[in-house]
């Protein structure tokens, strides 16, 4: 019976930041800094930086510009891309990123990292647009 309870229970756990825990633990190792070091520089408490970097609680819109107004260019644009994998549908992923595509822009791929760039840099400098994907997902 006790095994039975477990089994629903670990069945009833979900992992949140499946990707964007995995890549943020990563540049923190890149980085050599830890979980206290990234609250202090991004201003989230160390218990929450520590949930979203074990997967216990989903990285929020508020959370997810703190943590990109301390990442350099090319760190941002990757962990907003796995942050929207890891909380929004495809399609709507695809329209946020391939709505703004012109004739001047004719390569898919370079419209995409344009565009996650832009988004990651807005969102770093006006925590406010984050709230956009509370929308969303």
């Amino acid at each position: 019976m006790l095994f039975c309870e477990m089994a629903d229970e670990l069945l009833n756990l979900r992992v949140h930041n499946r990707l964007s825990s995995q890549l943020l633990s990563r540049l923190l190792a890149l980085r050599h800094w830890n979980e206290l070091k990234l609250a202090k520089r991004s201003g989230v408490a160390r218990s929450v930086v520590s949930a979203h970097l074990s997967g216990q609680r989903p990285i929020r819109p508020q959370h997810l510009a703190a943590y990109l107004r301390v990442l350099d260019r090319h760190e941002r644009a990757a962990f907003l891309s796995t942050w929207l994998r890891d909380n929004l549908d495809h399609e709507l992923i695809r329209d946020l990123l391939d709505g703004t595509k012109t004739d001047s822009m004719p390569a898919l791929e370079e419209n995409r990292r344009r565009m996650l760039d832009w988004w990651a840099t807005a969102i770093a400098h006006d925590s406010k647009l984050a709230k956009t994907f509370n929308h969303l997902y």
